[in-house]
């Protein structure tokens, strides 16, 4: 089977899409492309992911944040997003390309879910009434 030509987008390309991109290359060679991008993407790399990758065996120190416009002209078989926010913008992306399109759930609102699970029974308990302690777990990180 042949490796699919991929396109990582999150919110920044700073952490997560670069990582992924990183670890697809890795893993199936680095003349298979794959690239990443950003939404709205930042200055810079984060440090820390460089430092982490690194240890993992894939340098990407010289990584360069990139916006979607980058990856345009690239022959995209599959757009994967990484973030919640950003999927909005991967679907038009894929669209055009006529690419596959697929995302993962964003670690901060799987957290985010866990906490609330975890949160609503006890909010109960202490005697919350129902709709407020709903509506504390309910209106996101910003309480937290």
């Amino acid at each position: 089977m042949a490796v699919p030509s991929v396109v990582f987008v999150c919110g920044r390309n700073a952490v997560r899409s670069p990582m992924a991109e990183g670890f697809w290359k890795a893993r199936f060679g680095s003349d298979c492309l794959a690239r990443s991008c950003g939404v709205e993407p930042a200055a810079w790399p984060d440090g820390f992911m460089i430092n982490v990758m690194g240890e993992s065996g894939v340098d990407l120190s010289n990584f360069e944040c990139r916006d979607l416009a980058d990856t345009a002209d690239d022959p995209v078989e599959l757009v994967v997003c990484l973030a919640q926010d950003a999927d909005p913008a991967a679907s038009a992306f894929a669209a055009g390309l006529a690419a596959a399109k697929t995302g993962m759930l964003d670690p901060d609102a799987q957290r985010w879910a866990r906490r609330c699970a975890q949160a609503l029974p006890w909010l109960i308990l202490v005697g919350l009434p129902l709709n407020l302690a709903y509506g504390l777990v309910a209106n996101g990180p910003g309480l937290g």
